[in-house]
């Protein structure tokens, strides 16, 4: 059998049933459980996270709802008509919390409404077109940085107000996908070809909801590449002075063993 539920539809078989005049009696699931299968995970965009899109001959400024590594989830307005399913979109831009605007081709998937959002809104799934290579990686690691087995940590650090952590080394600067009191774990891409493990780095800078917390030597512990592609580094800290270890190990002082044992 097959029913709507929330504009979706809900496919169950149900061998209690009993013929009747005008139709039949069929038992109902008690409850019905949505899995989701999709190349990437999805997850919550970062606050007050925006998205402009082309809109007929408009360009519009829209909330993003939620990340995935091919797509967006955008709050729409009751204005908005132009983002049927099967729309595409010419032009899109938005920007993660660290890096260059990423701008492409979009394609609406769908467009259903979220009760749960405050308020309920009609959100659009775009798909993502020809992102570009580099764009496309930088995408993924900020979903799976937000999705991986790592994130209880990360959640924790938020919760204690680390709204944003980054690392600038070698006049760049790299996400922290994971931080310890000694170590951070940073995302790389194809430009850190010269972040080889063994490598000191002089001067590295922890960045802290905007604030430069800690600076000293760090030493590439390990590199990271999938296919062929640089992922991630584990540094750790040389020689730090006492009251820069002193501010880190604040954000550490009530953080979960497994946080302080950077597991």
């Amino acid at each position: 059998m097959s029913l709507q539920v929330d504009e979706r539809p809900r496919s169950f078989r149900s061998a209690a049933w009993a013929p009747r005049e005008q139709g039949l009696d069929i038992e109902l699931p008690g409850r019905l459980r949505l899995a989701q299968r999709r190349a990437t995970a999805r997850v919550d965009a970062p606050a007050r996270a925006e998205v402009l899109l082309s809109c007929g001959e408009r360009v519009v400024r829209r909330a993003i709802v939620d990340l995935a590594g091919t797509g967006l989830g955008v709050a729409l307005e009751t204005s908005d008509d132009c983002f049927a399913a099967g729309t595409t979109i010419d032009r899109l831009r938005f920007t993660l919390p660290l890096g260059s605007p990423i701008t492409t081709a979009g394609l609406v998937k769908h467009v259903r409404l979220r009760p749960g959002l405050a308020p309920p809104a009609l959100v659009a799934g775009i798909e993502l077109l020809d992102l570009h290579p580099l764009d496309a990686r930088r995408l993924d690691a900020w979903v799976r940085g937000q999705s991986g087995p790592r994130a209880k940590e990360r959640r924790a650090l938020k919760s204690r107000g680390v709204e944003q952590a980054t690392v600038r080394a070698m006049s760049r600067d790299h996400v922290v996908l994971r931080l310890a009191p000694g170590t951070l774990e940073i995302s790389l891409d194809d430009a850190d070809i010269e972040l080889i493990e063994g490598r000191r780095l002089e001067a590295v800078e922890l960045w802290v909801n905007g604030e430069c917390i800690a600076t000293g030597p760090m030493e590439v512990v390990r590199v990271q590449s999938h296919r062929g592609k640089l992922v991630r580094a584990l540094l750790s800290w040389s020689i730090l002075p006492l009251a820069d270890r002193r501010r880190i190990k604040r954000l550490f002082d009530d953080a979960p063993a497994r946080a302080l044992a950077g597991k």
